[in-house]
């Protein structure tokens, strides 16, 4: 009985035996994970760290260049002043009252023999060859007017809307440099006054909507930079000595 009691422990102990093993290698694959967990953790929080560091020294750089940009802002402004005062004094040395004259072609109904021959010397010259006049006087040989006039610029009929402009966007900036400026079309019907200041679509627009091309997108650059803008529009007529407000309700 006392060997059988003996035999029976000695199976007891092997199954405890071979349980505290099982349990002991889980606790080793448990020490294992937690390693591993561990490991991960670390390097997690190294990388948090340097995420960390390197999110403190992008900021840094935003905050330098938000500096930079006001610092640009500030120097931009002041060289758009330098610039404005360069470009208006040039204006003035141009004169404050210009003329210029601008000669279309002519039309099919116009006659060749009435019709005067042109000749440009310069920018700023026009010679007209007035059409043979037959004496009434008794001379034996017909007369031929010649005439020669100056302006501050002369733009032949091979010259674009495009160039005209040109040389009037100068005064259009000083408008929106603050100085006051008036441009208009003089001449008789028929001379091209209309088609000078308003035009046709696309590359064969006037002188009034490309003006208000510029302002706008002048408007808008600077708009960037803080500038704050109020525009009004006025649109008045000149008829017999009377001015119209074409805007006026009623």
């Amino acid at each position: 009985e006392t060997k059988a009691d003996l035999n029976n422990l000695q199976t007891q102990y092997n199954c405890k035996f071979l349980q505290l093993n099982e349990i002991l290698s889980k606790i080793n694959q448990y020490q294992n994970k937690l390693d591993c967990f561990s490991f991960e953790l670390n390097e997690k929080v190294k990388l948090k760290n340097q995420y960390t560091n390197e999110l403190n020294s992008i900021n840094q750089q935003i905050e330098q260049a938000k500096c930079d940009i006001d610092e640009l802002t500030r120097i931009d402004s002041e060289y758009i002043d330098y610039i404005r005062m360069l470009h208006n004094d040039y204006q003035e040395s141009k004169g404050n009252i210009r003329v210029f004259c601008r000669v279309r072609p002519p039309l099919e109904k116009e006659s060749t023999q009435e019709r005067a021959t042109i000749e440009y010397p310069n920018y700023n010259s026009i010679i007209l060859h007035g059409p043979v006049q037959k004496s009434n006087i008794g001379k034996s040989k017909d007369t031929h007017v010649i005439e020669s006039y100056k302006f501050d610029r002369v733009f032949t009929p091979k010259e674009t809307q495009e160039d005209i402009f040109k040389e009037i966007s100068q005064l259009v900036q000083s408008a929106l440099d603050g100085y006051k400026v008036c441009i208009f079309a003089y001449g008789q019907t028929g001379s091209g006054k209309t088609y000078t200041m308003e035009g046709e679509a696309d590359t064969k627009r006037g002188l009034i909507p490309r003006s208000i091309e510029q302002i706008f997108n002048f408007k808008r650059y600077l708009e960037n930079m803080g500038w704050v803008f109020h525009i009004t529009v006025s649109v008045c007529e000149i008829y017999v000595d009377q001015v119209r407000d074409l805007l006026l309700q009623g």
